[in-house]
């Protein structure tokens, strides 16, 4: 496991870059780390990342591919 840097915390990540915690998870640290991958968040993203964090909360488990879609048609 490894950790990244941000605002003067450790956060623990696993050897992909996930998370570890879901408490360490902020909107800031979203946007710093789409920022590393020369990504700038839009409307559009935070629709997805709303919903899969809601939808995750709610059944401990990512949905399934054909949920995400018809819930973002």
């Amino acid at each position: 496991m490894g950790f990244i840097e941000f605002k003067g915390k450790q956060i623990e990540v696993d050897e992909d870059g996930y998370i570890q915690n879901l408490d360490d998870w902020t909107p800031e640290l979203a946007e710093f780390l789409a920022s590393k991958d020369g990504i700038t968040l839009t409307d559009k993203h935070w629709e997805v990342i709303n919903f899969l964090r809601d939808y995750y909360e709610k059944y401990q488990i990512a949905p399934m591919i054909k949920i995400l879609v018809k819930e973002m048609a």
